[in-house]
């Protein structure tokens, strides 16, 4: 999910459903309010033959979208890619793989961008090579080049029991960051046991004297406050999986706008909804 406070425009992408999973963005005007006019989208399009998008974001420039997409057939390990593309004309210009690979159905989540043209990326859980934390992976936009690396320490167990394992759906991991600025960042945390899911919110920030580390073990992430969103809505979320700031509020202050995915709930079960949240972000923060 992203929005644009200049043209007060929002938009989402979808992962598409398997086996054909084709991803379509939409775009809606705001309300009065300046959130989403979810009645009718004003415009669907697609990227080509883009498939199973997890994330889109806006360049600093706004004349572009930064894609992340994920492989994650039940079957095998998951890649990671990353995509740029026009943002009127929906073509692709460029797209690189994060070449470490991960556990089916956890690889890339999240994509972020920042005033300074860097993109940054994580995935779902921790790749293969690592065990108790997820990189972040910042790289200039359009460019394969890595330039820094952090690590975000992550519990993939945290709302499991001893008996359970944590695999494809079941356990904890990392759905998206969202760039508060160009340091500090906030990460959507979301675990399923099987019942319900718990979702927790993480303000972060990057070590501001090693934002050019990008040694095999990455500086670790400082923590700036965390929240349990089950505790503050009315609304039991669920499967969180879009972030952004969207327009300030009456009295200031930011929103924090989050978005959850039904997973084809209407073609399945019905039970699950697509439910937005928003959150009020104090300016002190």
């Amino acid at each position: 999910m992203e929005y644009d406070a200049v043209n007060g425009k929002w938009y989402i992408i979808s992962d598409g459903r398997p086996p054909l999973r084709t991803s379509y963005t939409y775009q809606f005007s705001s309300t009065t309010s300046g959130f989403p006019l979810w009645t009718q989208p004003d415009t669907v399009f697609s990227f080509g033959d883009l498939e199973g998008a997890e994330s889109m974001r806006m360049s600093a420039d706004r004349k572009k979208w930064i894609i992340a997409s994920e492989g994650d057939d039940d079957d095998k390990l998951a890649n990671g890619d990353i995509h740029v593309a026009e943002f009127s004309g929906n073509k692709i210009l460029s797209s690189h793989s994060i070449i470490t690979r991960y556990p089916p159905n956890r690889g890339l989540e999240s994509i972020a961008s920042d005033s300074k043209n860097r993109v940054w990326t994580m995935s779902e859980w921790p790749s293969n090579e690592d065990n108790d934390f997820i990189r972040i992976r910042g790289f200039k936009l359009g460019e394969d080049s890595l330039i820094a690396q952090f690590s975000y320490p992550i519990d993939i167990a945290s709302c499991l029991n001893a008996e359970q394992k944590p695999g494809v759906s079941l356990g904890n991991g990392a759905s998206e960051m969202v760039m508060e600025n160009d340091s500090i960042f906030w990460v959507v945390e979301r675990c399923f046991d099987g019942r319900s899911t718990q979702i927790q919110l993480n303000r972060m920030q990057f070590p501001v004297n090693n934002l050019h580390d990008i040694h095999n073990q990455p500086v670790k992430a400082e923590l700036l406050g965390s929240y349990n969103i089950n505790s503050l809505t009315e609304i039991a979320p669920d499967n969180i999986e879009g972030a952004v700031f969207g327009p300030l509020l009456p009295d200031g202050n930011r929103s924090l706008c989050l978005i959850a995915d039904d997973n084809f709930s209407r073609s399945r079960n019905g039970k699950q909804k697509t439910v937005f949240i928003v959150l009020r972000i104090a300016v002190n923060n």
